[in-house]
């Protein structure tokens, strides 16, 4: 966001105020803040507006401005390493050793929602094991119809665990794709089953009368092990829902939260199944969005910082220590 600057006195004889030093990067810097914080404010302000609540709108000031913070000082350390000075405060052209500053700070969001989606969920209780991959998963428990689930019991099989809930909207509108993928792979050795998060019984019953599902449903009947006091939730550590996870014919998890056309996808990787490399693609666009979003607006803030400031400012520091040594081969010469 900022300039090469024209050294050319001759073309340019007027004094040039020039933004450059410790009061350079700061100014810089809370330009940086002050534009990438703007869009959260302009949409909290719709927000507020249009659905009359302060709950989400105050949600998303507050990431855009903590967002905004973190690329404030990430300009700040990158101007001061690489010396970088300006004619003018606003300005989309690079700055001498800061040229890859714009493509690093891009990455690094990527690369935090990653690693933030990548991290096992915290856990309250202490005896709780987040699932990883490449883990054989233990899930067993009563059904909605009497007998007893227990994934032990799917050995040979690939298993699509799904926790949901029927008043959960991203829940719902996940089953048609689970529902797709069951269908399409069924009769190749693919099992699902679902563990529910409802508190009542009732409503989950009326439910599945309204829409029946051929899987499973585990469900604990006691009041004290209903919604997310579920056994099967506390064990995982899982407090959101959806969650889908693949379990491959070992018994291992080959696959977490995955979502949409992703479903079928890690299902029929497991399974062995060749996946068309459109499909790939267009899986890789979505898992692109998702790690955006999710840095965005549900990475932790520890990850967010460290991974954003660590990024540009190695880019910048690899940046400038090249740019010495053209200059000092040029020197030489």
């Amino acid at each position: 966001m900022s300039l090469e600057i024209d050294r050319d006195s001759s073309s340019n004889p007027s004094p040039v105020h020039r933004y450059h030093g410790v009061r350079g990067a700061l100014a810089t810097g809370l330009v940086a803040f002050g534009l990438t914080t703007l869009p959260g404010g302009v949409g909290a302000v719709l927000i507020g507006l249009l659905l009359g609540q302060l709950a989400p709108a105050r949600f998303l000031f507050t990431r855009f401005a903590a967002f905004g913070a973190i690329i404030g000082v990430a300009v700040v350390l990158c101007r001061l390493i690489s010396r970088g000075e300006t004619d003018r405060l606003v300005t989309f052209r690079s700055v001498r050793g800061e040229k890859s500053l714009g493509w690093a700070m891009i990455a690094s969001i990527f690369l935090t929602g990653y690693l933030g989606q990548r991290m096992p969920p915290p856990t309250a209780d202490k005896n709780s094991v987040a699932p990883s991959l490449g883990t054989v998963v233990e899930l067993a428990g009563p059904t909605l119809s009497g007998p007893r689930f227990d994934l032990k019991d799917r050995r040979g099989h690939v298993v699509l665990v799904d926790y949901w809930a029927t008043w959960c909207g991203p829940c719902l509108a996940e089953l048609p794709n689970v529902r797709s993928t069951y269908e399409k792979f069924h009769d190749q050795g693919f099992e699902v089953v679902a563990v529910n998060m409802d508190d009542d019984r009732d409503a989950l019953e009326k439910f599945l009368a309204e829409h029946p599902e051929p899987w499973p449903q585990i469900f604990f009947d006691t009041e004290e092990q209903r919604g997310f006091n579920n056994p099967l939730a506390t064990q995982f550590g899982i407090h959101a829902i959806p969650v889908l996870m693949v379990i491959d014919r070992q018994g291992k998890l080959t696959a977490y939260g995955v979502r949409g056309g992703q479903i079928e996808t890690a299902v029929a990787e497991a399974l062995g199944v060749p996946v068309p490399w459109s499909r790939r693609l267009l899986n890789l666009g979505i898992d692109a969005m998702e790690c955006f979003m999710y840095a965005m607006m549900g990475a932790p803030w520890w990850l967010l910082f460290s991974v954003v400031v660590s990024t540009t400012v190695g880019a910048v520091l690899i940046e400038s220590s090249v740019r010495r040594r053209q200059s000092w081969h040029g020197a030489s010469r």
